[in-house]
């Protein structure tokens, strides 16, 4: 008997919560008697184990562990190499598919165009002519697909082969694949700001150097925390192995420092008579 490919944790419970919210309908449907207490309290299992699943938010940073790594088409060794990445070499992890990280191809990996969607305009570079244009692995129609690119999109034209162009610049739009026992995740910037949550862009701001900063609120570890009925944090900060403040902010600032024990700078929004305080965060430093 052939056994199914092995399968993330993410997407076990995934198949968890679909396959109890299907009983859930059925139950329904039928009319069939149900203790509400019961259910209710297995749903919030679920959905917190699922959320804690995903606690590493994609996209985030990584570094090769070893030299001469492939970078390939696809999540196989059966896909072309594409590159072969040396040790300490950083990458965007995007996404995971079973054991293989999806990344953005790197800016010196190249890839390759039909001559026909690429007008020169400069001896190493060139200006894209049509809409939802493939890119290749290999100069070939059978070669792997590792992106699409669209038009006025400038590259740069690395070598001219029969037909085709290789080029590189197509790291927003173009893919490679990595198996993750050569990639390590990175720590984030050591100091970052949180965007707030009422402004229209919460990026991420590195703190400038020279800034004078107050004392950091708490330190401590930065855990996900599922989900939260009754309050609007999201992470939760541990103290000697205690659980001590609820934490609110951008969820995928505060994602990229689980893990990680960090000074606190922010306030206390939601503090009186409550046995845990909630703490709206303005600033992460990493403690090294």
């Amino acid at each position: 008997m052939t056994l199914p490919a092995k399968l993330s944790p993410q997407r076990v419970l995934q198949a968890l919560k679909n396959k109890f919210l299907f009983l859930f309908r059925i139950k329904i449907s039928t009319g069939l008697r149900m203790n509400i207490k019961k259910w209710f309290s297995v749903v919030a299992l679920i959905f917190a184990l699922t959320s804690n699943a995903n606690a590493f938010e994609f996209p985030f940073p990584g570094k090769i562990t070893s030299n001469d790594i492939n970078l390939r088409a696809g999540p196989s060794t059966n896909y072309e190499s594409l590159d072969k990445l040396q040790k300490e070499t950083k990458v965007k992890i995007l996404t995971q598919r079973y054991d293989w990280y999806k990344i953005a191809l790197p800016k010196t990996t190249s890839c390759f165009i039909n001559v026909k969607f690429l007008k020169r305009t400069h001896a190493k570079k060139g200006t894209i002519t049509g809409n939802r244009v493939n890119l290749r692995a290999k100069p070939s129609e059978n070669a792997s697909i590792i992106g699409k690119i669209n038009t006025g999109y400038i590259v740069t034209v690395i070598k001219a082969h029969p037909e085709w162009y290789e080029i590189t610049g197509v790291d927003n739009v173009a893919f490679g694949w990595l198996h993750k026992k050569f990639v390590k995740r990175c720590a984030p910037d050591p100091e970052v700001i949180v965007a707030p949550l009422n402004t229209e862009e919460n990026t991420i701001k590195v703190a400038a150097k020279e800034e004078i900063k107050p004392e950091p609120m708490a330190q401590g570890k930065i855990r996900a925390m599922g989900i939260f009925f009754r309050r609007k944090g999201s992470h939760k900060l541990v103290i000697d192995g205690k659980l001590k403040y609820y934490l609110k902010g951008d969820r995928k600032s505060l994602n990229r420092f689980i893990g990680y024990d960090v000074n606190i700078f922010g306030k206390v929004v939601d503090g009186k008579n409550q046995k845990i305080p909630l703490i709206e965060v303005e600033r992460i430093e990493i403690i090294k």
